[in-house]
């Protein structure tokens, strides 16, 4: 479990696991990992926080780099999810995460940004919320400045933004919004209409 995991402060420990999570992967033909999460728990109620690491994004953000690096030297990608502040299973399709732009970057953004700095993860899952950051609200498919200015431009970020399952509805807002692909889509194949 990942909360077990975090609780070792052993980032050695990670990458063992994460040798063991690419050695599993391609025993069973897998090519991309969806994980590991990095939200963080933020909320007693939070209803999957077993996926998580932690509270602190400091030790989230070790963790998750150490892991990711050992499962991506196998030639196994990793999808880092939930991009970003996707803390509640209550209303998980339609709540809207607000934050001022201090919060954003020292507790939801920072492990986030280790692991894309750092391990340069593969794919990246888009949450299904909302977020408001005072300067855009909008889902986290869409929102072009934690997706375009933040992750692409400030970070560099040049790998795949996909959605959490069918949480991208608008395909231009999506566009424009920095999004690559529909992940149930993506599943599918091409959409032909």
């Amino acid at each position: 479990a990942p909360s077990a995991l975090a609780a070792t402060w052993d980032v050695q420990a990670a990458r063992q696991l994460g040798d063991l999570f690419a050695t599993e992967a391609r025993r069973k033909g897998v090519d991309v990992i969806l994980a590991p999460v990095v939200n963080l728990q933020r909320t007693p109620v939070g209803g999957r926080h077993f996926e998580c690491f932690s509270e602190d994004p400091v030790l989230t953000g070790n963790i998750a780099t150490a892991l990711i690096g050992a499962i991506q030297s196998h030639g196994i990608g990793v999808c880092l999810k939930h991009f970003l502040a996707n803390d509640s299973e209550t209303e998980r399709t339609s709540y809207i995460a607000r934050m001022d732009e201090k919060t954003l970057r020292e507790v939801y953004l920072a492990p986030f940004e280790q692991a894309v700095r750092e391990a340069s993860p593969w794919s990246i899952m888009a949450a299904y919320n909302g977020i408001d950051t005072g300067i855009e609200a909008s889902p986290a498919t869409e929102h072009h400045h934690l997706l375009v200015e933040i992750l692409k431009e400030e970070w560099g970020y040049d790998g795949a933004v996909i959605s959490d399952w069918l949480a991208g509805k608008h395909r231009i807002r999506l566009g424009n919004g920095g999004f690559c692909c529909d992940l149930d889509r993506f599943l599918r194949g091409p959409d032909v209409t």
